[in-house]
């Protein structure tokens, strides 16, 4: 390499496998020849069988870094408190979020802890991660999501209604997997009510149960009865009856917020479900009911990412009551 810092970041690299393999001697230990590329790939297989693939697909992005930092076929050795401090210094100088790189590092402790290594998470040294308020969509940009939509149902002919997916995200608060698993039995017009009970294998067209193996049921929000026909099959089918796979998901969103001109990184379907979420606080609903609605199976998840919609609307129910009898005052400009 030609690049001064990989050549140094190398070089320690070295000095750590060998006083590793100095270490394993002196204690007895036979050495471990499996690389990390092969430990990663045994790790995933392990996960496949045990836990849910969505889980499986969140660890991805993390080994991916992993194995660009040490190599494929650096030794398991590589694996060391000293060596995930460096890939987070390394993501966070890359511009990487706090929260991202910790979520990634993360991921590496449990292939660590799989690998019965020791914990690589002690020491680790991360910029506080906060937790920022989740991304909504404003009234005003919901109007423009609305418009767009519109337009790209009146340039297509095939294909699922846009304005309707974006209907169904807003108005039940279904994760991506789920929303395009509903079908129009689902629905019940009376009730104001939709059964959320499968999602969709990711980049599949077949259905699973959801992670909680239970279904729910959710508070429809108004607008959408608006945009429903009730009838057999999928809400939201493809050209040939089937659900959408998740790549003609990303595509669909991907083309709407083009269209509206919001596309920025780490908006999506998500942020449909957050959206709801502040729409059915904002109409007077309290955060235990959202729990419900949403699916989280702990309180204190709803109350850590939505909580703050409570102080939001109570603010806003204030200054109703202490303005409202206030007279418009107007300023004129002096000449």
């Amino acid at each position: 390499t030609q690049d001064r810092a990989t050549a140094i970041r190398w070089s320690w690299e070295y000095v750590d496998r060998l006083e590793d393999a100095r270490r394993r001697e002196r204690i007895g230990l036979p050495p471990d020849h499996r690389t990390l590329g092969d430990a990663i790939d045994d790790y995933r297989a392990h996960r496949l069988r045990t836990v849910e693939e969505n889980t499986v697909a969140a660890d991805r992005t993390a080994f991916l870094h992993l194995l660009r930092f040490a190599g494929a076929s650096a030794p398991l050795d590589v694996l060391r408190p000293e060596t995930l401090q460096r890939l987070a210094d390394h993501l966070l100088e890359g511009g990487y979020a706090p929260a991202t790189v910790g979520t990634y590092c993360k991921s590496v402790c449990g292939l660590g802890r799989w690998l019965k290594l020791p914990s690589l998470w002690d020491g680790l040294r991360l910029p506080d991660r906060g937790r920022p308020d989740v991304r909504t969509w404003t009234d005003d940009e919901l109007g423009e999501l609305r418009e767009a939509a519109d337009w790209i149902d009146s340039q297509q002919r095939l294909g699922p209604s846009v304005r309707l997916a974006l209907e169904a995200a807003v108005g039940t608060g279904a994760r991506q997997m789920e929303l395009f698993s509903l079908e129009r039995r689902d629905f019940d017009r009376e009730e104001k009510t939709v059964r959320i009970h499968r999602q969709l294998l990711r980049d599949q067209r077949t259905f699973k149960p959801l992670k909680s193996k239970r279904g729910r049921t959710a508070v429809v929000l108004p607008g959408f009865w608006d945009h429903f026909e009730p009838g057999p099959g999928l809400l939201l089918p493809g050209r040939d009856g089937l659900p959408f796979t998740s790549r003609s998901h990303r595509r669909l969103i991907t083309r709407l917020l083009d269209a509206a001109r919001l596309n920025a990184p780490g908006v999506g379907w998500h942020s449909f479900r957050h959206t709801y979420s502040r729409l059915f606080m904002e109409r007077g609903a309290s955060l235990e009911e959202l729990q419900k609605s949403l699916g989280h199976a702990s309180f204190r998840i709803t109350e850590e990412v939505y909580g703050h919609f409570r102080a939001d609307v109570a603010a806003r129910s204030a200054v109703g009551k202490l303005y409202q009898n206030e007279p418009l005052r107007i300023i004129r400009g002096g000449g």
